[in-house]
């Protein structure tokens, strides 16, 4: 309790004091409910990824000294509320869900069984097929179109292969070598498209992303 008590407190004296303090102690709150609970981490995992992708932009504003309507041309607050809110309605429903129906989640004996007629080789060949299609159609389609939307989703169905290999491996066990070092390459990649990208050619965090193509890279 003491950790998150001096993360609030460094919270309060950012740019942004009141949307730091929720970001932080919304974390505690999925952690309690979906780690500390004995849940299945996949579903911690599922809730994390949108949760980073929302409130990361505050850590973006904090390090520039700018608050969100700065930092986002008068919407930043907004939106970051907004998509805040929704996330945690989602997070509180599942919570009470899972708690009233326990019996939705599948037998851990069910899942390895289902995960053993379950090829790891063609869940990796799916993955690097969906992201390579999706850098090649990134492209040819401009920011700004009509059909920018679909290429996102399309984007993301190479995340639901990750996701899947993910329980795969947690279920099975198997390469354990392998997908470590798969795991890891894709973790430093994501990091290195994000700062190659989404920052301009000055010196590391020294200013916001410049186009909002960058934030969603």
């Amino acid at each position: 309790m003491g950790h998150w008590s001096l993360q609030r407190c460094y919270a309060t004296s950012t740019t942004n004091p009141l949307e730091s303090v929720w970001s932080i102690a919304l974390l505690g709150l999925l952690l309690r409910w979906f780690w500390w609970s004995e849940q299945p981490g996949v579903i911690l995992v599922c809730l994390l990824t949108p949760y980073i992708e929302i409130h990361t932009t505050v850590v973006e504003a904090n390090n520039y000294n700018l608050t969100l309507n700065e930092l986002f041309e008068l919407t930043g607050r907004k939106t970051f509320w907004l998509s805040s809110l929704g996330f945690t309605s989602v997070a509180l429903t599942t919570h009470l869900l899972l708690r009233r129906r326990p019996h939705l989640i599948p037998s851990t004996q069910s899942l390895k069984d289902a995960a053993q007629g379950t090829s790891q080789a063609k869940l990796l060949m799916a993955y690097f097929a969906l992201r390579l299609a999706s850098l090649v159609i990134d492209p040819l389609i401009p920011w700004g179109s009509g059909l920018h939307q679909l290429e996102t989703y399309f984007g993301a169905l190479s995340q639901v292969a990750f996701i899947a290999l993910g329980i795969h491996f947690w279920l099975t066990r198997e390469r354990p070598l392998v997908m470590a070092l798969f795991f890891l390459a894709v973790v430093t990649l994501s990091f290195y498209s994000y700062f190659s990208d989404g920052v301009s050619h000055s010196p590391f965090w020294s200013s916001p992303c410049s186009h909002p193509s960058a934030l969603l890279s």
